[in-house]
């Protein structure tokens, strides 16, 4: 923000309260305005409505008066209609005389003896709404005999304490428009009288027009359910905007309304608040523009000063001016100084990148060495590997030739082998190590410690848009999974989530304990801990949701990746993957995981000098490796020792066996294998379909030793009687007693 901007914010600042009174003031101005003319019109229209009454009264008295004739008392009515013409003629009026129970004896504006045939019925409705005894104004209607639209004012006459005649006084409504005359209202008010009904009986301006007229069901709705009061912001019955104020008449029951155009209304407020406005303005603008000279003249020396700071940065040198401001001429004078010591210092800031440019050459060329170092790790790794298959074919191998063959010579060359074959494998073993092999492995994991971690991570991908929930039930039982391959897992079900939601939306990940009573969906009764992933995304029709259960259950797949990799992780930690979804409906993916069986480790292998124990004869054993060298001479060993083998070269073709026939008593198995199960997922397969038979595995990788606990394991190179005593001992549910392998690799 520039200075001269501040400057100006702080002028502003301070002119702040002023334009705040000046706003307050405009707007007391206006408001006093606008409810002077709304209190003139009040005013005015209640004394209007008095004057209307007191004018209705006046034919109230005439109509007494009238009914203390003689010949009324008397019950002479052709007698009273004589002087009843006579009154009416002298105020061109009609008097009409009505027995309750008998109909009309007098009507003046109809022939004589012709009353009941012309007769009119404005007053019984209003009878049944107010007492017998009351005086009464009709409201706007057409009289019969002349066809003009006339008011009526009626009395009761009593005789002897009860009511025997009801005597009215009928007048054209043009009568009332000399109210307004009198008291001269504004030229610009519109005046309006309108009877109960919402007819207009007189008015101001137009009445020719529109008396007789319907006011409108928005003001007579108002004026119905109020004595008085303001309708603004409403169209007249000239359909003109206006301001109205009402009021009815207490004695008649007509309303007097007084409407005045909007535009004339607020007028005079609208004038004053613009006027006192324009001053305020006025005054704002000629402190506004003081504010921007006395701003350019302080600016002008900082103006100064940037252009300094700017050949300062290009390393010119310069010398300090005087400005007039002590601020100012120190900055510039700090600048001098600085533009002197600028050329020392560039050069020691390019002497240092040169230096740095070396150390970062020396970082590439450590990061390359460390890459290719790597890449020889792996590659050292995988040799070590293939080496413990070559060695174990050898061992296997000389054990046969030891077993066949007791000349004391060739024993003695054997055990010159069996020692080179021994220290073979101790090199492999050395060489793994060095390779740093670090294959994914299971441990048993409480998903209460380690379930929060991850929550980062995946709230991280799914963006604003979509809300996260996590919920964990408590007492979670333990299971035995990879933890980062769970996060995996995770992770691609967060993001199919994600997807499936573009405009956002809800996502929920809840975990639970769930024992499954019998089997259900491919899953074998037991407890589970279940990671259930819900959204409410846009789903998946049939077609859709039987290709994700497919890919889920490791069908190839070039696209869904992420339920493919779920699926072989719930594979791979003996659980499950079940898929529920439903077209707008959102999906739900649950993740049941088995838990744990923490077990005993696996008894160690005992020394070479233990005595082996023989197996009965005919025990079946699947011999599962991908090897052919060590198939052929593993296998024709085992035969030797009296068990019956049948060779498999991966895990789905043992698997595939072990489906037709499960009357097998072992299966030892390789743990790395090609295909699509591992020695490891070949042997959680068996325990949890075929609990009846032991499983034996054998790898050249040190860590995949108790991966499974209960799972008895041996070393690459291993000797052909460890594997006899293992499998004895899974025929005989005894210990093992195997040799130790020398070379755990």
């Amino acid at each position: 923000m520039q200075i001269q901007t501040r400057l100006m914010k702080l002028v502003l600042s301070i002119l702040l309260s002023a334009i705040l009174v000046a706003v307050f003031g405009i707007y007391y101005v206006y408001v006093e305005g606008e409810q002077s003319v709304e209190r003139s019109m009040r005013e005015t229209t209640k004394a209007l409505a008095l004057i209307l009454d007191e004018e209705l009264e006046s034919r109230e008295a005439v109509l007494k008066t009238l009914s203390l004739s003689d010949a009324l008392r008397r019950d002479d009515i052709a007698g009273f209609e004589q002087e009843a013409r006579r009154h009416a003629q002298a105020r061109n009026a009609t008097i009409v005389l009505l027995k309750p129970g008998t109909g009309h004896l007098i009507d003046t504006s109809a022939p004589p003896g012709e009353a009941e045939k012309y007769k009119t019925t404005v007053f019984p409705a209003l009878r049944a709404r107010y007492s017998t005894d009351a005086t009464l104004v009709s409201d706007l209607f057409k009289r019969n005999t002349t066809g003009h639209q006339e008011f009526s004012v009626q009395i009761p006459v009593k005789l002897n304490g009860q009511v025997r005649y009801f005597l009215s006084l009928g007048e054209p409504s043009h009568r009332i428009q000399s109210l307004f005359s009198e008291q001269h209202l504004p030229v610009e008010w519109i005046a309006s009288i309108v009877d109960r009904n919402g007819i207009v009986v007189a008015r101001s301006v137009d009445a020719d027009k529109f008396v007789g007229n319907y006011i409108g069901d928005v003001r007579q709705n108002y004026i119905k359910g109020n004595d008085q009061g303001f309708i603004r912001n409403t169209l007249s019955i000239s359909n003109e905007k206006v301001v109205t104020y009402f009021h009815r008449a207490p004695k008649s029951g007509w309303t007097f309304i007084v409407s005045v155009p909007h535009a004339v209304a607020y007028r005079g407020a609208t004038r004053a608040a613009v006027g006192l406005g324009a001053v305020f303005l006025l005054l704002i603008g000629v402190a506004v523009s003081s504010a921007m000279w006395m701003a350019r003249r302080t600016v002008a020396p900082l103006e100064a000063l940037r252009k300094k700071a700017e050949r300062l940065a290009e390393g010119e040198q310069f010398e300090a001016e005087v400005s007039g401001l002590l601020e100012v001429d120190a900055v510039g004078a700090a600048l001098a100084r600085a533009s002197k010591d600028l050329r020392q210092t560039r050069l020691e800031l390019e002497q240092r990148m040169r230096e740095s440019m070396v150390a970062a050459d020396r970082s590439r060329r450590a990061l390359l060495q460390a890459q290719r170092q790597d890449a020889v790790g792996r590659m050292a790794g995988s040799i070590a590997h293939e080496f413990n298959n070559v060695l174990q074919t050898l061992t296997t191998g000389l054990q046969l030739v030891h077993a066949a063959n007791r000349d004391s010579r060739i024993q003695s060359s054997l055990e010159v082998c069996r020692l080179a074959v021994q220290k073979a494998g101790n090199l492999a073993s050395q060489l793994m190590a060095a390779a740093h092999d670090e294959e994914p492995q299971c441990q048993v994991t409480d998903l209460a410690g380690r379930l929060p971690a991850t929550l980062p991570m995946l709230q991280g991908c799914l963006g604003p848009a979509v809300m996260f929930r996590f919920e964990a039930k408590p007492n979670l039982w333990p299971v035995s999974v990879d933890p980062l391959q769970l996060e995996l897992t995770l992770l691609n079900l967060t993001m199919n989530a994600r997807d499936a939601m573009p405009s956002g939306g809800m996502l929920r990940l809840h975990v639970f304990n769930v024992s499954l009573a019998a089997p259900y969906r491919g899953m074998a009764p037991g407890d589970y801990v279940c990671l259930s992933v819900d959204d409410n995304g846009f789903g998946m029709d049939d077609d859709e949701l039987t290709q994700a259960r497919g890919w889920a259950s490791g069908a190839p797949a070039k696209s869904g990746v992420g339920l493919f990799q779920a699926g072989e992780f719930a594979r791979a930690s003996q659980g499950g993957l079940l898929i529920n979804s439903r077209e707008g409906g959102g999906t739900e993916v649950l993740l049941l995981l088995p838990k744990a069986v923490i077990e005993a480790p696996a008894q160690e292998s005992l020394p070479p000098e233990v005595r082996r124990v023989q197996p009965r004869r005919g025990g079946r054993v699947l011999f599962v490796e991908d090897e052919p060298m060590v198939r052929t001479v593993v296998a024709q060993a085992l035969e030797e020792h009296g068990l019956r083998v049948v060779v498999a070269i991966n895990g789905d073709e043992a698997l595939g066996l072990l489906e037709v026939d499960k009357e097998f008593d072992v299966v030892f198995s390789d743990i790395v294998m090609p295909g699509r199960l591992s020695g490891l997922d070949l042997a959680k397969t068996v325990r949890r379909r075929f609990p009846d038979i032991d499983v034996i595995l054998a790898t050249g990788y040190k860590e995949r030793w108790a991966v499974l606990p209960g799972i008895r394991t041996l070393a690459k190179p291993y000797d052909v009687t460890d594997v006899v005593n293992a499998v004895w001992a899974a025929l005989t549910d005894a210990p093992a007693t195997v040799q130790a392998a020398d070379t755990p690799a």
